[in-house]
């Protein structure tokens, strides 16, 4: 839910502040994941990838750079996150054991 709230703030942010400010944001995947997680819940998202494999830190900079160099892009989230969000939960959340399906 907050993702989604985060999501509407960056389009109706985008419309206030316009065109003094542009408004933008980044939805990284499987990058940086938390501490907590275990390199088989990593293998297993990666899994659901359609490219198959994590992120990188330098992939996020990438898209950060772009954002802030297009004068002419506003409002708008980019997904860095090698095709996983098309697939929602990953292409094998059902295969999952522990129950931990979704971040």
């Amino acid at each position: 839910m907050s993702k989604k709230a985060l999501a509407e703030f960056i389009k109706l942010a985008a419309i206030e502040f316009s065109p003094r400010i542009r408004v933008n944001g980044i939805a990284p995947g499987v990058v940086l994941p938390g501490e907590t997680r275990t390199g088989d819940y990593i293998d297993w998202r990666i899994q659901g990838i359609p490219l198959q494999r994590q992120g990188r830190v330098e992939d996020l900079t990438r898209a950060m750079n772009y954002l802030l160099d297009s004068e002419f892009v506003t409002g708008q989230i980019l997904f860095v996150d090698g095709g996983e969000g098309m697939n929602h939960q990953g292409l094998n959340a059902e295969d999952y054991e522990s129950g931990d399906k979704v971040e």
